[in-house]
């Protein structure tokens, strides 16, 4: 009796296909995901950023421009409101 060694040309095709849909659904659901954690990162950043410019300059309107962000404190009916923009996201924050 001879032996098979091997898949058939059939169930490699087959697992072939099956692979590429898995990898066809995959993709854009981790590019999605990847790009939701950059912009989350970011925004990360720019509210540490803007705590840090709270504790050095309470109490004093400023504003501070870098390559990344740009973080403004205004004094308003006695509120302190703190403005921040970075390239993909811009927040306000009212604090008294």
């Amino acid at each position: 009796m001879k032996k098979i060694n091997g898949f058939s040309l059939i169930e490699s095709l087959l697992s072939l296909s099956i692979l590429l849909l898995i990898c066809t659904f995959l993709f854009p659901l981790m590019l999605g995901m990847i790009q939701q954690l950059d912009k989350e990162k970011d925004f990360t950043l720019l509210l540490q950023n803007m705590h840090s410019e709270i504790q050095i300059y309470q109490g004093v309107q400023h504003q501070s421009t870098t390559a990344d962000y740009k973080i403004e404190l205004k004094l308003e009916e006695g509120r302190r409101i703190i403005c921040g923009t970075s390239q993909k996201n811009q927040t306000c924050i009212s604090a008294r």
